[in-house]
């Protein structure tokens, strides 16, 4: 990302790319700062012995903080960051990559990433004006939720995305789900 950002090759797919290609240079940068700060640290300490005990908490808490900076640098999934800061076209390119992988391998169970995103398209309260993409991400975390086999919480999921826009219960009903009587009238109904 930091590399395109110089070179120029690729387009970038939203305005705030070259903000972000920033902040993760400068995260680089710094991390690499805290790296040789580290290390001149080390080479003028003294020997174990000469420590005290109250010596070792600023190390161990430098190590601790140097440890988690590493672990939010490298863990963390710039897809869904800006779904879940409320960006509504972002979660729906999130809905439609989940879609996607549903209807390629519709019985494998879910990845991590997937339910991590599907876990954020939950969370995520859609403020949309058009009800469709609000149903579309509901749906796509119910499929997560049906391949994992949670059943009741993608039924549940299922139900609002028909609620939220009925272009999705004729699809909601084609799941092979356990729907009730009740459920599949309720389906029907919404498809009139």
């Amino acid at each position: 990302m930091v590399a395109r950002l110089y070179v120029g090759s690729g387009a970038c797919d939203h305005p705030d790319d070259r903000l972000v290609a920033h902040v993760y240079l400068l995260n680089f940068a710094l991390a690499a700062a805290g790296g040789v700060l580290l290390f001149l640290l080390l080479r003028r300490t003294h020997s174990a012995p000469a420590f005290g005990a109250i010596d070792l908490v600023p190390l161990g808490g430098l190590a601790a903080a140097l440890v988690l900076g590493i672990v939010w640098l490298v863990a963390d999934d710039a897809r869904l960051r800006p779904c879940r800061n409320g960006n509504d076209e972002a979660c729906g390119v999130v809905a439609i990559a989940l879609l996607e992988s549903a209807e390629r391998a519709p019985s494998a169970p879910p990845t991590p990433g997937e339910e991590r995103a599907a876990r954020v398209l939950a969370e995520h309260r859609c403020r949309a004006d058009d009800r469709g993409l609000c149903g579309r991400q509901r749906y796509a975390a119910g499929t997560v939720d049906a391949r994992a086999g949670r059943f009741d919480a993608a039924k549940e999921a299922f139900l609002w995305a028909c609620d939220a826009d009925r272009s999705w219960c004729a699809r909601a009903a084609q799941e092979p789900l356990a729907w009730t009587p009740a459920e599949r009238k309720r389906l029907s109904n919404s498809r009139r």
